[in-house]
Formats: structure tokens, sequence, C-alpha cells
């Protein structure tokens, strides 16, 4: 069994020091990195812009921009690139024309998905093409992207960092010969059951990762099933939870063997949850809708 869980705003909160996670076979398996590390090297590598080397910033131009409420704009960038490759739970170093900082945001999407698990969840199907949910805040390139500056044809600079991968983690302990097609390219986990815990907008970088796991539910092989799945996701209000109705596809819908199981919370002060009129799956579909703190506050 294992779980990982990320608070918002992202990677402030990644439960990893000093703690064991036990895995099927019963062997302790812990994190390469503390938490501080990861702190550490995670903000020494995404706020250094005036350090980098901008041989290794790729050009992505944003192809596609919505809101999800007043705080959540949804970008679809495509990158002109030979290969631009990505883990699920990575994030973007994002330079914006004319800001001399850089923002940083999690992967919202995944590479190589089936086309059935793509067009469920409306992910981008071409491999050059990625996502990202940035929330609205004071930082200059946030701002930057919520305004009209950002809009579908800006150029923008991107580069790919991070080490909160279901490898690094070990929640994928090694690959495997695909049987199919003679290639070694079959992941092997570690565990029989995985449980993702979330709020707010740490939901960004586990999306990724579930997506990545529903290929492999999608692309699955008896000699390494992947496991079972959970998820937790909690927020202030449902117009707060971005990823909310894709996450009720993939439990109602998706390619989970056994189904995707995820519990949705509502945290804040009079919570009410909009219903099927929302575009959110009905009771019984794998989603639990609960309202409440966990510890029950």
């Amino acid at each position: 069994f294992c779980f990982l869980c990320l608070s918002s705003p992202p990677r402030r909160c990644v439960n990893v020091d000093n703690k064991s996670y036990i895995s099927e076979s019963g062997n302790a398996m812990s994190f390469a990195r503390s938490r501080a590390q990861l702190l550490t090297n995670g903000l020494a590598q995404r706020m250094s812009v005036h350090a980098r080397n901008d041989t290794d910033v790729t050009q992505a131009v944003v192809v596609r921009k919505h809101f999800f409420g007043p705080t959540m704009a949804i970008l679809r960038l495509r990158t002109e690139t030979e290969k631009f490759e990505y883990s699920g739970g990575q994030w973007v170093d994002f330079f914006a024309e004319g800001i001399d900082r850089v923002g940083g945001y999690s992967f919202t999407s995944a590479q190589n998905l089936p086309s059935e698990v793509a067009d469920l969840v409306d992910a981008p199907r071409d491999d050059n093409e990625f996502d990202l949910a940035v929330r609205v805040s004071a930082h200059p390139v946030a701002s930057w992207i919520h305004s009209e500056s950002c809009s579908p044809g800006t150029v923008v600079g991107v580069r790919c960092g991070g080490t909160f991968t279901l490898l690094k983690t070990g929640v994928i302990s090694s690959s495997a010969q695909n049987p199919a097609t003679g290639s070694t390219s079959l992941p092997l986990f570690s565990c029989r059951h995985l449980l993702l815990i979330a709020g707010g907008a740490g939901i960004n970088p586990l999306y990724s990762m579930l997506l990545q796991l529903a290929a492999a539910h999608a692309r699955s092989q008896a000699c390494c099933p992947p496991p079972a799945v959970s998820c937790f996701y909690s927020g202030r209000d449902s117009g707060t939870m971005h990823l909310l109705p894709q996450l009720a596809r993939l439990a109602a819908e998706g390619p989970f063997r056994p189904p995707l199981r995820v519990t949705a919370s509502l945290t804040g002060a009079n919570p009410q949850w909009p219903g099927p009129a929302a575009g959110l799956a009905a009771a019984g579909s794998g989603l639990e809708y609960v309202t409440g703190r966990v510890d029950g506050a």
C-alpha cells in the first residue's frame, strides 16, 4: 500500500520526511530525499531565473485558454521541438515575455495516453501539447496568465523540472518486457493499492500521475498489473475543484480495474454540492461526496 499526499500550493507539503512506505511485499521503501531537500532543490530550480541556461528553455505557443470559475486559468500549450518529454508530477518553469520572474506550474496532462482516455477527460492526444492549471495570485507570471496578454497564439518559454514522479517516489520500481511488442515498456509497480490525497491546487501533479496510471490500466498485461487507485480530493467549495469533472468521468467510465474510487470533500462554510447538473457523476459511480474536514472538525 502506498500513498502520495499534496496540499495547496503544490510541493509545500509532500509528507516524505523520515517516513517509510510499505510495499505489497512488506519491505520498507522510502523516498530518496527528505521533504526539506525536495523543497530546497525545487525552489532553487524554479526560482533562479537569472541563473538559468536559456538553451534549456523551449518555446511553446498557447493554443487554448479558458477559466474554471474566477480563480483558475486552464491553458493548453504546444511545443515545436522534436520531442518534449515529461512525467506525471513534474512541473514547467514558465517564462513570459517582459517579466523577469519565473513561474512554476505542474502539468495537468500526461503523454502517451490511449485515445479513449484522452477523449474521456479532454486531454491532449499530441505529446507535444500539454495542459496547465494556474490559480490567480499576486505573482507576476500568474497575473500575466490571467490577463488578456496571455491568449491563443501567445509564445512563451517553458522548461521541464522536478523529481516528484511515480518512478522517483518508488510507486514504479522498474520496467518489464511487453509480450505484445517485445520492448521493455511495461512499468512494474511496487504496491497493490495507491492512495492519492490532495487539497486545492495540490491535485494538479497527482492528476497528471493519475492519467499515467489510467494509461497503465488501459494497456495492462497479466505479468505486471497496475495498482488499484483511490483519490481523496478536498476544496473549500466546488467552484475551486477544477479537476473534479475529469475525476468523476474517470471514476464512472475510466479503464481502472478495479474502478477508480474518488472521495470529494468540501471544507468551506455551508458547503453544498451542485450535483449532476454541474457535470458530476451520480452516486454509485465510484465518486463519493462528503462535507466537512477529514478529522470531523
